[in-house]
């Protein structure tokens, strides 16, 4: 059966940094990139794609991975999940993916977004998003924040409003 070895928000999904050293630091051996958005836009997929030469890669709307997942195909991967929002993976999980931790890396701040939950900057939520990620909390999920591997990981709920 496929192990999830990280979830993570990180609005940037495929790059650099969660190529080079989040693959490597989690031995995943398959990446997804999950927005329903960019799902539907070619051009963004195989530019997402091939970010990752290192590793198969794909990106997923919700519903992909939730039928990926679900099918069974793949067997033994250790799979890093990527979602470019928190409202991405909150659909996931409501649909049935298995997520037991979430990582909140990187949070494009926009108008909707107006607290900062945390030191770095780079975990800017919405009191939608507190609501999703306390839902999901409230069910059982470690949700903790994590730049990148070098940084000590941080729990969400210090933050918490």
């Amino acid at each position: 059966m496929a192990e999830i070895v990280l979830a993570r928000v990180d609005a940037r999904m495929i790059h650099g940094a969660v190529v080079s050293t989040w693959v490597p630091n989690t031995h995943a051996n398959v990446l997804f990139a999950v927005d329903d958005e960019t799902y539907q836009d070619e051009f963004k997929c195989t530019i997402m794609k091939n970010c990752a030469l290192n590793i198969r890669s794909e990106v997923y709307s919700v519903e992909k991975l939730v039928e990926v997942w679900n099918s069974g195909r793949l067997r033994n991967r250790k799979v890093l999940v990527v979602f470019k929002s928190i409202d991405m993976a909150y659909q996931a999980y409501r649909r049935g993916f298995p997520l037991s931790a979430l990582q909140l890396g990187y949070i494009i701040p926009d108008e909707t977004k107006t607290i900062q939950a945390d030191d770095r900057k780079a975990v800017v939520v919405s009191l939608e998003d507190i609501e999703k990620l306390r839902e999901l909390r409230d069910a059982g999920i470690d949700i903790y924040m994590q730049y990148s591997p070098q940084f000590v990981p941080v729990a969400y709920t210090k933050y918490e409003t």
